[in-house]
């Protein structure tokens, strides 16, 4: 008797939070998303044990007409659990800490649907590998199934010790703690027509994936009402708005947030940063957006390269994709402390709604005088992810292409229009290197790049993550400069509004892309995106040869002495007459059409357009003046191109290579003078 007044207590408790969550400010008149999944979570902090002691009221609708039997949860903090876990195996059994000092966990203590205790009912899987070891997924058997189109009340406490800072979560040095993926989060319910589910399934299916090592995040939009309780020395930022801080007359205090029409909550805690607002106006439309920045002592250097990085990139969203394509009150950037992000995936660059984590290493900046934009490029990069990720939200488990590409092409076009397009990510001592270069070397440089699909699940693939960010951002930038930038930013414009909180797939930036455009970009998409080849095209052969007679269909050449010609009326000498070949090999895989360049000596120029489907084109042609110079693809529209260097052939000039010579011993001065500088 004890334990069934015990849960109606339990039960009460939080539904007079449920109750008093939706008393609180509206952000958005009407809602944006869909508001499947809706929060009410208290949490609270012990800083020194690094744990966590939370409860939460989730209100959760069923968006299908399925009678679905049983709900998922991601416990995601339980990838830290043990060495055997799925994550720590795809990395290879390693762990950034040593044993008992930095690992982490997750556990519900109390479960009720409905007011229904169910905790007995709770039980690990593993839909992605069946690891017995792994726990970041939990099953929940319910006696009476969610009824099509239900809304029930899932009431949980829960407890959770921090790991150390890894994969963008956790602690650092004791007083830093970015809160990612930190409480049970449900799963997507994806109905019949949502992303590869055919219209006519019989039934949708659960998408709850396990935590890998290769991947992100996947959840349903909805409101977040969150209580914080921590010692009160911390500064905290949250996603959405912070509605007020009480202090509790013990040495804490609690932070109430509130986010709408979001998928995901994170939120900070630092003792050290300052506190820096700003704001963003339209000068346009009149919105005002306000900009926090947490910024670590001594990154005041930094202060304005984050607020000016912040307030451009709002500002061309605003233009490019439409007035108020940011919707959300206050942007928060965390800048977050340098060491901590020393280890592989760790605090620096990540996005949640409304949120972003940047960095500064200011000892780069001072060295180069600031022309180092490290941190712009960042702050624009994860700025980006407010729309892609933010607000289109894919699946980044399965199609992280569809997020990280998006973002990274907006990055590299930003800078490039925001700085020197070609000096974009470094300007200093004449080094010069753009975003897009810099994005375009990562991919090039892959040993990877045949070994998996753009479409093959990012978690199974293992250069998925390398082909997401910067394949995909090549191929948008390929397929723009084949459309054109009026009908690309067209398409762009069409996605983001039909989509934004949709969840979309990959096939629907397909049909958006073929109905804007009046095309069927069949032929493009298949290959790149479908197919593990890539595009390559390189000289094979150039000639020029000179021609006194030109006989169409054959070349003659008259090279008899004067001395033994037969003594003929003399006739004013005749042009000199070139024959020309050209021949064009595509050695990759995929057919794309190409430009070739031709130079002459005598300063005229022809473009020809090769279809790109043919191994090897041969080109023919007679020109007064002898070739100086052949360039395929001279505008760079295809960055997708693996290789630049059999692009192009020159004629010998022995004055160009003196000039080569000469260029290599400035470069090799200027980094002689780097390192003696560091050492």
């Amino acid at each position: 008797m004890l334990k069934n007044a015990a849960s109606r207590l339990f039960c009460l408790i939080l539904l007079f939070t449920a109750i008093r969550s939706a008393a609180q400010t509206r952000i958005f008149p009407q809602p944006l998303s869909p508001r499947i999944a809706n929060y009410h979570i208290q949490v609270v902090l012990d800083d020194t044990n690094k744990t966590l002691q939370g409860r939460l009221t989730l209100t959760w609708r069923n968006p299908s007409g399925d009678t679905i039997p049983d709900l998922r949860f991601h416990l995601y903090y339980n990838a830290f659990r043990n060495a055997k876990s799925t994550f720590i195996r795809e990395n290879m059994g390693k762990a950034p800490w040593a044993r008992d000092q930095g690992w982490g966990w997750m556990d519900i203590r109390r479960l009720a649907v409905r007011g229904e205790e169910l905790t007995d009912s709770l039980q690990y899987i593993a839909p992605d590998d069946g690891n017995p070891d792994d726990s970041t997924v939990v099953q929940i058997k319910l006696r009476h199934p969610v009824q099509p189109r239900e809304t029930i009340r899932i009431d949980m406490e829960f407890s959770g010790k921090i790991p150390r800072n890894h994969v963008r979560t956790g602690w650092w040095q004791g007083d830093f703690f970015l809160m990612a993926q930190w409480f049970p989060k449900i799963g997507v319910y994806e109905p019949p027509g949502v992303r590869f589910i055919p219209p006519d399934a019989p039934r949708g299916r659960w998408n709850c994936h396990q935590f890998h090592a290769k991947t992100e995040f996947y959840a349903d939009f909805g409101v977040y009402d969150v209580e914080i309780t921590l010692p009160a020395r911390y500064v905290v930022a949250t996603t959405g708005i912070i509605e007020r801080e009480t202090d509790n007359g013990d040495g804490t205090k609690t932070v109430y947030a509130h986010a709408e029409d979001v998928h995901d909550f994170a939120w900070f805690a630092d003792a050290s940063v300052v506190d820096i607002y700003d704001t963003w106006e339209n000068p346009k439309t009149g919105q005002r957006v306000s900009i926090r920045l947490l910024l670590q002592p001594g990154n005041g250097i930094s202060k304005n390269a984050y607020l000016s990085a912040a307030k451009a990139t709002l500002q061309y969203f605003d233009e490019w994709l439409g007035p108020y394509a940011y919707p959300y009150p206050l942007l928060t950037i965390v800048d977050v402390p340098i060491f901590s992000f020393s280890n592989i995936n760790g605090a620096l660059g990540m996005e949640y709604p409304t949120l972003i984590t940047g960095a500064a290493f200011f000892p780069f900046r001072l060295l180069t005088f600031g022309r180092l934009r490290d941190v712009e490029a960042v702050t624009i990069h994860e700025i980006s992810h407010q729309f892609w990720y933010g607000m289109v939200a894919n699946n980044e488990f399965e199609e992280a292409f569809l997020d990280e590409g998006f973002a990274t092409y907006s990055e590299n076009r930003i800078t490039g229009e925001l700085f020197t397009p070609e000096a974009s990510l470094i300007e200093a001592g004449g080094f010069k290197v753009s975003q897009g270069l810099f994005r375009r070397a990562e991919y090039i440089s892959s040993d990877v790049q045949h070994d998996s699909r753009l479409t093959d699940p990012t978690y199974k693939a293992f250069s998925g993550v390398n082909l997401a960010y910067n394949k995909w951002s090549l191929a948008l930038q390929t397929l723009e400069h084949y459309l054109g930038r009026k009908t690309f930013d067209a398409i762009l414009r069409t996605y983001f509004h039909e989509w934004k909180f949709k969840h979309p797939g990959r096939d629907a930036f397909i049909e958006v892309a073929n109905r804007v455009s009046g095309q069927d970009l069949s032929w493009f998409f298949e290959p790149i995106l479908f197919g593990d080849g890539v595009v390559d095209f390189g000289l094979a052969h150039v000639s020029s040869v000179p021609l006194s007679r030109f006989e169409r269909g054959a070349m003659f050449v008259d090279d008899t002495p004067d001395s033994l010609k037969p003594d003929e009326p003399q006739e004013q000498p005749e042009r000199m007459t070139y024959f020309h070949k050209i021949v064009v090999r595509r050695i990759g895989e995929v057919r794309i059409p190409v430009e070739v360049l031709i130079r002459f000596d005598d300063g005229e120029t022809r473009k020809e357009t090769l279809d790109g489907q043919a191994r090897i084109f041969t080109l023919t042609f007679e020109h007064p003046a002898r070739l100086q110079r052949v360039v395929i693809d001279p505008e760079h529209k295809i960055p997708l191109d693996v290789n630049w260097l059999n692009n192009s052939w020159t004629r010998p000039h022995k004055p160009l290579k003196w000039k080569l010579l000469w260029k290599w011993f400035f470069w090799m001065q200027n980094l002689l003078t780097v390192f003696a500088t560091i050492s």
